[in-house]
């Protein structure tokens, strides 16, 4: 097995105290100063038998300690391309010698040794090295004098033993990195659960066979809210008392997966979600279990990663200068620092959701979930486990451990009621419930879970008139609409249509890789006298085809879909006549576009039936 000396640094291979008395015994035996360095260069050890005229003089100034430095690098690189211990004299006058330690072929650090004199020294040559280092000629020749002189036999053995020391700890790093990795083999499930513990941002906590604790990560400190901090190699029965449910799954090698648990730590109530395996040896022998954690009120990715919904918008991403859209930005900011439940109210494809998204974006509760749940997407007989949660056995089907609704996974944060006119009568009165109370229970459960939840909800209806004919709780309408923020159809907000569209152009650009001039002022004609029935997301669309679609620089009236470039303008007082099929084609065409193809919200705006539809859209060639 080979090392790769250059990922490996000095000091996380070898002991500093061992490295510092290997040096230092060396010094002594040979009565020679020595100094250890890393790969860089870096002294990482303290210097021994290092003499007046280096630590007082050489060494002291940034002109002296460049010299050093410099004879240093150039003893230790060469040491390291011969493979043989380097004698050298130092540009300040000293003879040194340098021994690589190396791993794998490359040098990860050396042992420096020397500062001694091989002849007696020319005191001219010395005399004019104090003037440079600028002390006194007089003090550094009495220096000087106290330098040893060592024959040179003598140092080339010292360099000899120096390079034996540097090849012994080579030997013995090498020998250390064999031994761990061996061990490191011999222990593959542990290792494995080590690097899964530095991977995730989960509690992970392992437990063998006799219930103790044999691995623990800080997450699962912080989960569990354990103040002792030296909980490895105790019983789990101590830490968390006796009858806690992760003992009896250690003690029965349960295998789970998301089973909510109640810890009650100090008197605080803690809940989390635990998935539990069992640990394997080689031998297909079970050593223990590891458990996965993550507390409910924090698992913030866990709930986008279920739920599908992210707040990624804030009111930067909202484009609109109209006097409705400046009023609809201002209750943003008031809605935004207020804990009162808002009402969006606006046809549908005006962005509703983009206005629920940087509300919460902007609030307190932006570090929270933010969880989109569309009522009338719903099944009305799933509605209240979706919302409200379920506990095992509720009902046939029912997932093993029971789920968590969407207000428990949006504690903390923020829930979205989109469509909320769509919610049904009979179950209006339990969300009124949990509106005023903040607590949920769970279908099939009796236990009362507080929620701490902002509520946002939206709907493209007119609510009061839903009221008054019965459709609709005129308390549960109340408790919504304490902030209500209407957003104007796209056909009242006059300018923001062309910004809109330059903005979609910039954006469709960009993902299309196409680069467009701009657009031919009939293009914005059209896009102004368009009535835009699907708001926004019809705008969104109709430029999307149009990028798709064009084939030169800027874009053409053409290359919009024909039920807006083609559409009749009435108000127009000289023009073709249209007949009546054309009109019916460009009302079908329109319609379904703003429905993005549904065709039974399409029969449903135009009054017919579904099958009636499709015979239309058969003879006026008209594709769903």
């Amino acid at each position: 097995m080979d090392f790769n000396g250059e990922e490996i640094n000095l000091l996380d291979v070898i002991d500093l105290e061992f490295l510092q008395q290997f040096q230092d015994t060396f010094s002594r035996v040979t009565g020679v100063a020595a100094l250890t360095f890393d790969k860089n260069n870096n002294p990482v050890t303290q210097p021994i038998n290092f003499i007046d005229i280096c630590m007082k003089y050489n060494r002291s100034c940034s002109e002296g300690l460049k010299r050093c430095e410099i004879s240093d690098k150039k003893g230790a690189e060469e040491s390291t391309r011969t493979g043989k211990p380097a004698v050298y004299h130092c540009e300040n006058g000293m003879v040194d010698f340098a021994a690589p330690i190396m791993l794998n072929g490359v040098r990860i650090g050396a042992i420096l040794g020397g500062q001694v004199l091989a002849d007696q020294p020319e005191k001219e040559k010395f005399i004019k090295h104090a003037e440079v280092l600028g002390v006194d000629p007089n003090e550094y020749l009495e220096a000087l004098n106290k330098v040893k002189i060592i024959p040179e036999e003598k140092i080339k053995e010292a360099a000899n033993l120096l390079y034996l020391v540097s090849s012994k700890i080579s030997k013995m790093i090498e020998n250390q990195l064999r031994k761990e990795e061996l061990q490191e083999e011999k222990n593959q499930a542990y290792e494995l659960l080590a690097a899964a513990t530095s991977s995730v941002t989960e509690g992970l906590m392992a437990v063998d066979n006799d219930g103790k604790i044999i691995h623990i990560n800080p997450a699962a400190y912080t989960i569990m809210r354990l103040s002792d901090k030296d909980v490895v190699g105790k019983p789990l029965s101590l830490i968390l008392g006796p009858n806690n449910k992760f003992s009896e799954i250690a003690k029965n090698c349960i295998w789970n997966t998301d089973e909510e648990i109640v810890l009650d730590q100090g008197g605080e109530r803690i809940h989390c979600t635990s998935s539990s395996r069992p640990i394997l040896k080689e031998n297909c022998t079970i050593a223990g279990v590891v458990f996965t954690l993550r507390e409910i009120r924090k698992v913030r990715s866990l709930v986008n990663r279920m739920v599908g919904a992210t707040a990624r918008f804030t009111c930067l991403d909202i484009i609109g200068e109209s006097e409705g859209m400046k009023k609809a930005f201002k209750l943003i900011s008031v809605a935004a620092n207020s804990r009162s439940n808002v009402l969006l109210t606006g046809e549908s494809g005006t962005g509703k959701e983009l206005f629920a998204q940087a509300i919460h974006n902007h609030s307190g509760r932006s570090e929270g979930p933010f969880v989109a749940v569309n009522c009338a997407a719903l099944p009305r007989e799933l509605i209240q486990s979706e919302l409200f949660g379920y506990n095992e056995g509720a009902f046939t089907g029912a997932k093993r451990g029971g789920n968590l609704g969407k207000f428990e996974l949006a504690n903390e944060g923020t829930i979205f009621l989109d469509e909320i006119g769509d919610m049904p009568i009979e179950l209006q009165v339990n969300l009124l419930r949990v509106l005023q109370e903040r607590k949920v229970t769970r279908v099939g459960g009796e236990k009362v879970i507080p929620v701490n939840v902002r509520i946002i909800a939206a709907t493209n209806k007119d609510l009061m008139r839903a009221v008054e004919e019965g459709r609709f709780r005129e308390d549960l309408y109340y408790r919504l609409n304490v902030l209500n923020i209407h957003i104007p159809p796209l056909r009242e907000r006059g300018k923001d249509i062309d910004l809109l569209t330059i903005h979609l152009i910039n954006i469709f650009s960009e993902n299309l890789g196409k680069e467009i001039g701009g657009a031919e002022l009939e293009f914005f004609e059209a896009i102004r006298n368009y009535s835009w029935p699907g708001n926004v997301r019809e705008l969104q669309n109709a430029v999307e085809y149009a990028m798709n679609v064009v084939e030169g620089e800027y874009l053409s009236v053409t290359d919009l879909p024909r039920s807006i470039h083609r559409q009749p303008n009435f108000l127009q007082e000289v023009g073709e006549v249209i007949s009546l099929t054309e009109i019916e084609r460009i009302t079908v065409e329109s319609t379904l576009n703003r429905f993005n193809g549904n065709i039974t919200k399409t029969a449903k705006a135009l009054g017919i039936g579904r099958n009636t539809l499709y015979d239309k859209l058969r003879k006026l060639g008209v594709r769903a």
